[in-house]
C-alpha cells in the first residue's frame, strides 16, 4: 500500500531532471498497455475505440519526441546547426497529419508510426553530437522505445 510517507520520500528522491524524466517515460507507456490489453480482452464492438485512442496517443508521443528539438534549437545561441533540429521537430509532425488525412489502413498507419518511432531515435543518435542531449536520456529513449515497439507488435497482431 501506498502511504504518504513512501509518496514525500519518493518526491524528495526524485529531484533529478533524470530520474523524473526516467519515471515520467515509464509513467509514459501504462496508457500504451492499458489500450493493447483492451484490445486483446474486451469486446470486439470496442476496437475501434481502442485503435482511435491508440493512434491518438501514439501521435501525440511521436510529436512530444519531436518536438523536444525545436526548444533545442531555440536555446541554442551559437545557431548550431538549427535548421537540423528545427526539422526533426516539424518533419515528423507533417507526417502525422498526412497519415491521419489518408485513408489508410490501421495496419498501414501503425507501421508507419511504428517506422517514424525508430526513425526518431536513429536520428537522435546520428546527430547526438549537434542536438546536445544528455548521454543518459539516449538510453532512456532506447529503452522507452524497445518497449513501445513491443506494445504496438502485440497491437498489431491483434488483428492476425
Amino acid at each position: 500500500m501506498i502511504s504518504l510517507k513512501n509518496l514525500k520520500n519518493f518526491i524528495k528522491n526524485v529531484k533529478t531532471t533524470k530520474s523524473f524524466a526516467t519515471f515520467i517515460g515509464h509513467l509514459g507507456l501504462i496508457p500504451f498497455i492499458f489500450i493493447t490489453l483492451g484490445v486483446w480482452f474486451f469486446p470486439v464492438e470496442y476496437k475501434p475505440d481502442f485503435e482511435s485512442a491508440f493512434l491518438l496517443y501514439l501521435s501525440l508521443i511521436i510529436s512530444f519526441l519531436a518536438s523536444i528539438y525545436w526548444g533545442i534549437a531555440v536555446k541554442d545561441k551559437k545557431n548550431n546547426n538549427s535548421h537540423i533540429k528545427l526539422t526533426l521537430s516539424v518533419l515528423p509532425l507533417v507526417l502525422i497529419f498526412i497519415i491521419n488525412i489518408l485513408k489508410l489502413s490501421i495496419i498501414i498507419k501503425l507501421l508507419v508510426y511504428f517506422l517514424m518511432l525508430n526513425s526518431i531515435l536513429i536520428l537522435e543518435y546520428v546527430f547526438y553530437k549537434f542536438t546536445e542531449i544528455p548521454k543518459w536520456y539516449l538510453s532512456l529513449r532506447a529503452r522507452l522505445n524497445i518497449s513501445l515497439n513491443i506494445i504496438i507488435i502485440l497491437f498489431i497482431l491483434s488483428y492476425s
